[in-house]
């Protein structure tokens, strides 16, 4: 993703300082149309001038870790940083739904991973297809997140999400209602 976003970097015109592509691809993930839109933005801050890690930290959100990071603290159980997560996140304006998605796609990921280790699956690719991991050296990680987790606690948590789902899209307060299933999946 380094190499695509030097590449678009340049064909945007903006110079970047060598630390400044990983902070960029850090906040931005695998979203290719994020990483142009904040290229542009950058371009335009920029006027010409280097910019650097710290630039590109002040001025692209980082919302998809932000996600990731919640769906990592609810899955330990953090509630404190759940809560701070969320805060930061509706602060930010990413949308509450969008956020749902990403918890629903991350413990789903997790579900799946943790039925194929039950079942003693052990091609990690045909895991990793399942699961809908690119990449099937993650899988050593994702392993380790779940191993102390039952699957009957991920069953759970999804269930919970697709509640939280359903609440959003009828309305539901935002921020309370992602706290409130925080909670529940947590407890």
């Amino acid at each position: 993703m380094i190499k695509q976003a030097r590449n678009l970097a340049k064909e945007t015109g903006i110079e970047f300082a060598p630390d400044a592509y990983r902070v960029l691809i850090e906040a931005v993930g695998n979203n290719t149309r994020l990483l142009v839109t904040q290229l542009e933005k950058l371009k335009v801050y920029a006027n010409g001038v280097t910019i650097n890690a710290d630039t590109v930290r002040e001025l692209v959100t980082n919302n998809a870790t932000n996600s990731l990071q919640l769906a990592s603290a609810i899955r330990t159980g953090n509630v404190s940083l759940a809560f701070k997560l969320v805060e930061d996140l509706i602060a930010s304006n990413e949308p509450a739904l969008k956020i749902a998605a990403t918890l629903t796609t991350a413990f789903r990921t997790w579900l799946v991973i943790k039925l194929c280790l039950a079942a003693n699956w052990q091609d990690d690719s045909a895991i990793a297809f399942l699961a809908e991991i690119k990449n099937p050296k993650r899988l050593y990680f994702l392993r380790q997140e779940v191993a102390s987790i039952p699957a009957s606690n991920l069953q759970k948590a999804l269930s919970v999400l697709l509640e939280l789902e359903l609440m959003l899209k009828n309305g539901w307060d935002e921020k309370t209602t992602l706290q409130t299933q925080i909670v529940k999946i947590c407890a």
